[in-house]
Order: structure tokens, then sequence, then C-alpha cells
């Protein structure tokens, strides 16, 4: 069976690549301080799957302990971490 050729039919279109919806484990413990409750991150949350991990242990939006929308790079945590704990945001971005 003969191979399909796409140099044929492509008449010079460029095709962008659709981009791939990533997961990201994004360390915020140096914005933990005892007082700061509201984490940025680097990139747009595009999906609802957000997690929070402070010293290994996961926080999500259905325990009410985190809040977000999709599309910020922000998430707002219910208790201030404090400065010696680690804080890992968990997420899921097209960018």
């Amino acid at each position: 069976m003969p191979r399909f050729n796409n140099s044929l039919f492509n008449n010079g279109v460029v095709f962008t690549p659709a981009k791939t919806l990533e997961e990201y484990q994004e360390n915020v413990s140096s914005q933990a301080d005892g007082t700061n409750t509201i984490f940025t991150i680097s990139n747009p949350i595009d999906e609802n799957s957000v997690a929070m991990s402070i010293n290994g242990l996961i926080y999500t939006m259905a325990d009410g302990n985190i809040s977000y929308n999709e599309g910020d790079t922000e998430v707002t945590v219910s208790f201030a971490p404090q400065s010696d704990d680690i804080v890992v945001v968990i997420y899921k971005s097209f960018e």
C-alpha cells in the first residue's frame, strides 16, 4: 500500500500545532510567610484540577481549603502557611 504524501496537499498552508494541557507542580514556598493566603503561580489555570500540597498534605477545592477562578494565576488557601512550610501548587494549564 502506498504511503500518504502530505507534501502534495500543503500548498503553502502553515498549520500551527494545538496547545496541549500540561500539568505543573510549582513550588511557591517563598510566598509563605505566616500571613499570606494568596499564592501567585506562573500560568493561568485552565481546568478544574488545582490542588495545593503543604508539607505533603493535599488540599483541594472539594474539601473547602482552596479557591481559585479558571484563567487566574492566583490560588487562595483558607489558612496562612508558615514561612518554613513547603507549599506546592499542582495545576493544569495550556501555557
